[in-house]
């Protein structure tokens, strides 16, 4: 196989890919993963770094979101991902505020904490699952209560994530 073919083979020799092996496993998830991996390793150096601060971010986000959400898990109304996804808006808009006020913050800073934490820690796919749920079990105004809380609560959040950070000293 050419280096074209297999670039996660020229770092370390770490992983072997053999395509028509994988493709005859039926493990279509572990296929995936051995994409991403091989994309990645196509990625410039540069840019590799940047992957890497969203993936440990994301990796930390997610350990997060997963222990929050255990801790707030509910019967019926998803009071986890409402209360997570209403976290990461007011922290997302006091956190990206904050930083586009102070210049000494890193941009890997904002991949690693904006994009790889919040990221992986608030969901807008669970929100939607979530959402259809709620319909297909009957539970329709809980439903649009989920939903308006969400949007508006969303909204109002990031925007007092934004005031706070505009606060005399809030972003310094």
């Amino acid at each position: 196989m050419n280096k074209l073919m297999n670039p996660a083979k020229n770092i370390g020799r770490i992983f072997y890919i053999n395509e028509n092996v994988l493709k005859t496993t039926n493990k279509p998830v572990f296929y995936e993963i051995i994409i991403l991996i091989k994309t990645i390793c196509l990625i410039k150096i540069g840019d590799k770094m940047n992957v890497l601060y969203v993936m440990i971010g994301g990796f930390f986000g997610a350990i997060c979101r997963y222990a929050l959400g255990e801790w707030l898990a509910a019967d019926r109304f998803p009071i986890g991902t409402l209360t997570i996804n209403l976290l990461g808006c007011l922290f997302l808009g006091w956190f990206l505020t904050s930083v586009s006020e102070r210049k000494t913050v890193r941009p890997e800073t904002v991949l690693f904490i904006g994009t790889g934490f919040t990221g992986s820690f608030t969901t807008f796919s669970a929100f939607s699952l979530e959402t259809i749920n709620l319909l297909k079990n009957g539970y329709e105004l809980l439903a649009i209560l989920y939903i308006l809380a969400s949007i508006i609560l969303g909204i109002l959040l990031v925007f007092i994530g934004y005031k706070l950070a505009n606060v005399k000293g809030g972003a310094g």
